[in-house]
């Protein structure tokens, strides 16, 4: 195979599925069996995401970035909040439990605790 032949072949691979999409994409448009309002044409598409990626776009991706890491940030500290004191009742309870379940087998046991019969 000739080197230019193998230089455009990759790009060629790449491009092809995309192509297609974009073809199917455009028959389906003009062909009227979708509301336009539902499936605009792609160039159509284009325009409007150039048009909004000068005008908000940055802005809007910069408040949902800012919203992400502020819930993020929220999440982990509420769940390290709440761990902890989940840990102290269960430790605190566990704690209480084996006091009882301890008084129950000393009331029991014939001799007390530890005494075998």
């Amino acid at each position: 195979m000739p080197q230019t032949a193998r230089r455009w072949r990759t790009p060629a691979l790449v491009l092809a599925p995309w192509l297609l999409i974009v073809a199917i994409w455009y028959a389906i448009a003009y062909s009227g069996l979708i509301n336009p309002a539902l499936l605009p044409k792609p160039h159509e598409v284009v325009a409007r995401f150039s048009e909004l990626a000068r005008d908000r776009l940055p802005l809007d991706i910069w408040m949902s970035t800012q919203r992400v890491f502020i819930g993020v940030t929220l999440g982990i500290v509420l769940a390290e909040v709440s761990d902890r004191r989940v840990e102290v009742r269960v430790f605190h309870r566990g704690h209480r439990d084996q006091e009882v379940i301890l008084q129950r087998a000393h009331r029991r046991a014939p001799g007390g605790l530890g005494c075998v019969s």
